[in-house]
């Protein structure tokens, strides 16, 4: 007898259900491919889909749980709709993947269905071309007043053909205008394979540039009073335009390749900062790979030269946040994130992978000093904002980041009031003297009301003063800092024989269990200074 399979699967109607839902579209949120269509001969259909699993079917597949019933390990509740690439994905990169993510995708993708129903379908093509149609017809409403889209059109094209036709053997197309100027992307027509001259003098440092076109196939930028072309009236006619202000670029014909950085523990895993599609050139001397993700916030860098090695550069910068509001600083959650794993884990370490071609690439070990630098600064930066942000929390309107050189001085006093908003206890050791001074003539009491005070507690404030601290470009000015001290003991006594004889002074100090409590005034409110 044939043994039982101890597999899941989903049955027919849930695999149905699934697709469906989906709208027969991968749910991976990167990826929404459509996973049907027509094939080739008449009457056929070819499908991509997969019904995938979100916990494994069988045992010690990605992401088994052991206490899911069978019922519910076969349910529509188990599964999501995907394409095979990405059906593949999920299962060999379980820790990148967990279910929460995959729950999170299918949520996504079925939100997106509904929302679909009733809609126009439009191809990548489709979509470019309304866009070059929207901008053209802005463009002539701007300077001549509504006109018909086909007019606009007919426009583009013109402007097109004219181009082409000072060289038959190139096709001419507008990229993007703007303001600024034109760009235009030109290639050869088919059948043709036509020379053109170009000559550059050094102007602006032309000439290393090139060199690292050639060495690396890096794209270069080239001012346009150094460039001259001959031997195409398209080019001549272009090159003539650019030398009275613009510029060419050219680059070799770049790679997408994947790129992941990590913080890496060996304890905890690995953390995800950013995940990113990188830019591969190549030349005579060597290979570069250059990438930016989270809106610019992080940058990678790679260059590999054949005869001197592979040196890797990780960078940060807050430029993308200059200019926008503290509590609306992109990306900010997850790097917060990532600051939370480095705190709990003394050992993280930075780690880039690249895959090309599902092939990895993996930087584990890149110079220490330089990644010991990287980490600390990141670290520091976060923890910096984070007390910004709730310093601006006391503002009816965020604060702008408007500069992000604090000093020494200026970081403590950001971090010690953001630290006061929520109040602070501090112990006080026993013995230590808090305060001392005379007692107001005409208060009457007995040594025994004095000693039981000490059950009580006491409370001094700091002077009001108008001095602001900067907060990343905002002068605020914070309230008064109280101190309020709980358990203490007073000792009162007469100076006999100095000045102020006979009047009773007193000493306060501190006993076992003692405790200051730090806060802000909270009858002061917050202020912020012009300018």
């Amino acid at each position: 007898m044939a043994k039982a399979s101890k597999r899941h699967d989903f049955k027919k109607q849930v695999i149905l259900l699934l697709k469906s839902r989906a709208g027969d579209i991968c749910s991976n949120p990167t990826c929404r491919v459509h996973t049907l269509g027509s094939g080739f001969l008449a009457g056929k259909s070819v499908s991509i889909g997969v019904a995938a699993h979100i916990y494994a079917a069988s045992p010690g597949g990605p992401r088994y749980s052991d206490g899911m019933s069978e019922e519910l390990r076969r349910s529509y509740e188990n599964g999501i709709w995907l394409c095979q690439t990405c059906s593949r994905l999920i299962d060999v990169d379980e820790h990148r993947f967990p279910a929460e993510v995959l729950l999170a995708w299918k949520a996504e993708a079925e939100e997106r269905s509904l929302r679909s129903v009733g809609q126009r379908s439009i191809t990548q093509q489709e979509k470019e071309k309304a866009v070059r149609v929207a901008y053209g017809q802005g463009v002539l409403e701007y300077s001549s007043g509504s006109v018909e889209v086909g007019s606009v059109a007919k426009v583009l094209e013109g402007y097109e053909q004219g181009l082409s036709e000072l060289d038959e053997r190139f096709e001419v197309i507008v990229e993007s205008a703007t303001a600024t100027g034109v760009s235009h992307r030109i290639s050869p027509k088919n059948g043709h394979s036509p020379t053109v001259s170009l000559s550059v003098c050094d102007v602006g440092g032309s000439w290393s540039g090139l060199r690292r076109l050639e060495d690396f196939g890096e794209a270069v930028e080239i001012d346009g009073r150094a460039v001259e072309f001959k031997g195409s009236e398209l080019f001549e006619h272009l090159s003539r335009n650019i030398r009275k202000g613009g510029s060419l670029t050219i680059a070799g014909i770049g790679k997408k390749i994947e790129t992941y950085v990590l913080l890496r523990s060996e304890d905890a895993g690995d953390y995800e900062l950013a995940s990113f599609e990188s830019i591969m050139h190549s030349g005579a001397k060597g290979v570069s790979i250059s990438g930016s993700a989270l809106g610019g916030i992080i940058k990678v860098r790679v260059v590999s030269e054949l005869a001197v090695g592979t040196n890797l550069d990780v960078n940060y910068s807050v430029e993308p946040w200059l200019g926008r509001r503290l509590d609306k600083l992109s990306y900010f959650p997850k790097l917060s994130r990532a600051k939370e794993f480095l705190k709990r884990n003394a050992d993280a370490r930075l780690v880039v992978e690249f895959y090309y071609k599902g092939s990895p690439i993996v930087f584990d070990s890149p110079d220490i000093e330089k990644q010991a630098e990287f980490l600390d600064q990141l670290f520091y930066i976060l923890t910096l904002l984070e007390s910004c942000r709730i310093l601006a929390a006391r503002f009816s309107d965020s604060l702008i980041l408007k500069d992000f050189s604090a000093s020494d001085f200026e970081s403590d006093q950001i971090t010690k009031y953001s630290s006061l908003i929520g109040g602070v206890v501090n112990a006080v050791p026993a013995g230590r003297k808090i305060c001392e001074g005379i007692l107001f003539s005409g208060i009457e009491r007995t040594l025994d009301d004095w000693g039981d005070s000490g059950k009580g507690w006491v409370r001094f404030k700091e002077n009001p003063s108008d001095s602001a601290i900067n907060v990343l470009g905002n002068n605020v000015v914070p309230p008064p800092v109280l101190g309020t001290l709980h358990r203490f003991e007073i000792a009162l006594f007469c100076k006999l024989k100095s000045k102020g004889s006979g009047e009773i002074s007193y000493v306060v100090s501190a006993v076992d269990g003692s405790t200051i409590e730090w806060s802000l005034d909270s009858e002061r409110p917050w202020v912020l200074m012009p300018g």
